[in-house]
């Protein structure tokens, strides 16, 4: 795709994702009024692809810079005034989705487009590992714990490892160079303990910041 039309059909895709996105929690919403919890993780799980979008179409820097920015900032302005409510619609404090924007805009800052698959690393791992993981752990019942306060789960932490395990492992085999499969283990690793110790929705920030730059770092150099 040439760099005219990524200027167009890239942001277009992303507006149709985002719109799809927000109909969705609309009819989950409608169908499970009770499942606060399940709105969430259809953003939650719905951000991942924003980045494999962004990058198929070759979104370039400032477009995706700008674009974060102004996500982010719609965010702030809806967990203040709850324009969408659904979106925030939990019981419990938690700045989750502000601290998913402001991942992004420091992410693509730093990373993109050079480092993508780094970007790419942590997001996916926070979409699909964090999110799917708190998904399956509230709705099947498992062995659970708290820490500081916040409710842990068996199938969810099995969960975080698991999917976070075949993203980097599926995201390593579409790179020349990526890290060992002994670092993807060490990743999986620390994404599972980060999600257990993260509180009020800073996990969205901590885990794929960390596992961003532990790809990059662990990712061997091509001479």
């Amino acid at each position: 795709m040439n760099e005219e039309n990524s200027t167009v059909v890239g942001p277009l895709i992303l507006t149709l994702w985002f719109i799809l996105i927000y109909l969705s929690t609309l009819l989950v919403r409608q169908k499970w009024p009770k499942q606060q919890e399940w709105i969430r993780k259809i953003v939650h799980v719905g951000m991942g692809p924003v980045i494999l979008i962004a990058w198929i179409t070759n979104i370039e820097r400032n477009t995706a810079l700008i674009t974060s920015i102004f996500a982010t900032l719609a965010i702030v302005l809806n967990y203040r005034l709850s324009l969408i409510p659904a979106i925030e619609d939990l019981d419990r404090k938690s700045y989750g989705t502000i601290a998913y924007g402001i991942t992004f805009t420091i992410l693509l800052w730093l990373c993109w487009p050079k480092e993508n698959s780094a970007i790419i690393a942590g997001v996916m791992v926070m979409a699909f590992g964090d999110g799917l993981a708190g998904f399956l752990g509230s709705t099947y019942p498992s062995p659970s714990w708290k820490i500081w306060g916040q409710r842990k789960s068996l199938i969810g932490t099995i969960s975080m490892a698991l999917i976070s395990g075949l993203v980097l492992t599926i995201l390593s085999s579409f790179n020349i160079s990526s890290p060992t499969n002994g670092s993807i283990v060490a990743l999986l690793a620390i994404s599972t303990i980060l999600e257990q110790l993260a509180i009020s929705g800073f996990d969205n920030f901590i885990i794929p910041v960390v596992i961003s730059f532990l790809w990059q770092f662990w990712t061997p150099v091509l001479l």
